[in-house]
C-alpha cells in the first residue's frame, strides 16, 4: 500500500515494504540497508555498528499536525526483530 503510493519515489536503499493497521496503530515493515545511515552524524559511534541489510518495524499513529498537514509519531521501533528503547532512538 504504501510502496503503491508513494509511486516509486522511495529510496533503493528500503525495499518489501509492507503495512498493517490494527486498531489505531499503524505499523510499517520494510528492509532497510542500514550501511545508507553510517552517514547521519547525529547516530555518532552507534553508526559503526549499522551494516547490512536488516528488516525494520515502525509502529505508531497518524494525527493532523497541521492543515493539510499529517505526521507520524512513533511509538515503536524494532530492528530485526529486537525493540529499540525509547531512550536510544534518535530524537528521543
Amino acid at each position: 500500500m504504501v510502496a503503491g503510493q508513494a509511486g516509486g519515489r522511495l529510496p533503493s536503499t528500503v525495499q518489501d515494504v509492507e503495512t498493517s493497521v490494527q486498531g489505531d496503530a499503524v505499523s510499517i515493515r520494510a528492509s532497510l540497508d542500514l550501511t545508507a545511515l553510517r552517514s547521519v552524524e547525529s547516530l555518532g559511534p552507534v553508526a559503526a555498528l549499522l551494516t547490512g541489510r536488516q528488516r525494520i518495524t515502525l509502529t505508531g499513529r497518524p494525527r493532523v499536525a497541521d492543515k493539510g498537514r499529517g505526521a507520524f509519531e512513533v511509538t515503536e521501533v524494532k530492528v530485526g526483530g529486537v525493540e529499540v528503547p525509547g531512550q536510544a532512538r534518535v530524537g528521543e
